[in-house]
């Protein structure tokens, strides 16, 4: 009989495997995407050193957080539309290149909460 300790580390495990899983399945998809469509890595490239620029500013005080902060969410905002539209017009759905989890709830942790901290249905 497994004990309690044992049983954890396994079910933790699983979850692991299946989140694991999942952002396999995701990379394969973005990889099609950039396949089909070339600016869609451009677009997810230009999005990822606005991260950056935004991280770096936020250093900068307060008033440039905040200013970093809204020009970041605008850039994610006409960019996640702009990916979005080349996905559709490749007869795919907008969320093509999330990870799909086998739980939504808790994306295959096991736990939901602000903390995530309190035990998922699905465990």
């Amino acid at each position: 009989m497994l004990k309690s300790g044992e049983v954890s580390a396994r079910i933790e495990q699983r979850y692991a495997e299946l989140r694991a899983q999942a952002e396999r399945e995701r990379a394969r998809r973005v990889e099609e995407a950039r396949g089909l469509d070339p600016q869609i890595e451009r677009l997810q490239s230009a999005l990822s050193q606005a991260f950056a620029e935004a991280a770096r500013d936020a250093l900068g005080g307060k008033e440039q957080a905040a200013r970093a902060a809204a020009i970041l969410r605008a850039r994610v905002e006409e960019t996640g539309r702009e990916i979005a539209r080349r996905l559709s017009a490749l007869g795919l759905p907008p969320n093509y290149l999330e990870p799909r989890y086998a739980c939504e709830k808790c994306r295959d942790t096991g736990y939901v909460g602000e903390l995530r901290n309190v035990p998922c249905a699905c465990r």
